[in-house]
């Protein structure tokens, strides 16, 4: 498993890590046992993907943006490690850097995605936002960033295509 990793807009000095949640185990969040050799006990080593305290793959001078997609789709021994990764920003002893802030998605039941409801520990500690795509939104966000003008022409002529879904061909 390996998070993907890339930086986000410059201007906003920041760092986008994208994991997508109904892709991993427990484990992949959580980290590898082993033995300390010193002590004799049960240590947990982080993994890589994640931004915690002394992992140097991750800038501690960038804002860190800790996407956890799919959220609604994983198992619920990975929804269990979510909640406590968005209640106490750690996994066991891992903690998260103080630069990380997390941005949790998932689809709806509507969008006839793998979805599985959300337990309501985790679910009353989020924020819920439904992200709706519009012509205007879109268009004004296209001549911004100098997308061509033939693209704003096409959506705003066509514009029920904008908000097409077609799911997977049936067999």
């Amino acid at each position: 498993k390996s998070a993907i990793v890339r930086e986000a807009a410059e201007e906003d000095n920041a760092v986008l890590v994208d994991i997508r949640l109904s892709q991993y185990d427990s484990v992949d969040l959580r980290g590898f046992p082993g033995v300390n050799k010193e002590t004799q006990k049960t240590v947990w080593f982080a993994p890589a993907t994640l931004p915690f305290v002394g992992n140097d793959a991750f800038p501690d001078d960038k804002l860190i943006y800790l996407f956890l997609d799919e959220a609604n789709s994983a198992s619920p021994a990975v929804s269990a490690v979510a909640y406590q990764l968005t209640n106490d920003g750690r996994i066991g002893e891992h903690v998260l850097k103080p630069n990380v802030r997390l941005i949790l998605a998932g689809n709806r039941e509507s969008d006839k995605g793998v979805t599985n409801r959300q337990p309501a520990p985790l679910s009353n500690r989020l924020t819920h936002f439904e992200i709706v795509c519009d012509v205007s939104s879109v268009s004004d966000h296209a001549t911004r960033k100098g997308w061509p003008a033939i693209f704003i022409a096409f959506i705003n002529f066509r514009k029920p295509l904008l908000k097409r879904f077609q799911g997977p061909a049936s067999a």
